[in-house]
């Protein structure tokens, strides 16, 4: 995997790419284990200095899909779009418990284009 997350949760691969203001991101998730509760996926988009200018948080495949029914072997991707204008960025990935606010082990960042 390209990143293990923790919680039988691994990222197998992302992939980024940004047209006409607009950022879309593929991620290929795939569990490792069954995960002992229902995660949340975040995409942050930060500015030069570390602000995050767009985000969008949701359960996988906008909440069709929560980690809290994944079985050993399941692979999927989820794909999220968000609006930005043109400019230099950094991307973070990764998942967090939405009760405790609690990221999940490591956080993806990859730089943008746009």
């Amino acid at each position: 995997p390209e990143l293990q997350l923790g919680d039988g949760i691994a990222l197998q691969q992302h992939r980024l790419s940004a047209a006409a203001g607009k950022l879309t991101v593929d991620l290929t998730w795939a569990a490792t284990a069954r995960p002992s509760k229902d995660y949340t996926v975040f995409i942050h988009v930060l500015d030069g200095s570390g602000r995050i200018l767009a985000q969008t948080d949701s359960q996988p495949r906008s909440g069709d899909f929560p980690t809290s029914v994944w079985v050993p072997g399941d692979q999927f991707t989820d794909s999220r779009s968000l609006q930005l204008p043109p400019g230099h960025y950094t991307v973070e990935v990764g998942m967090y418990d939405l009760a405790s606010g609690q990221r999940l082990g490591r956080t993806l960042t990859s730089p943008v284009d746009l």
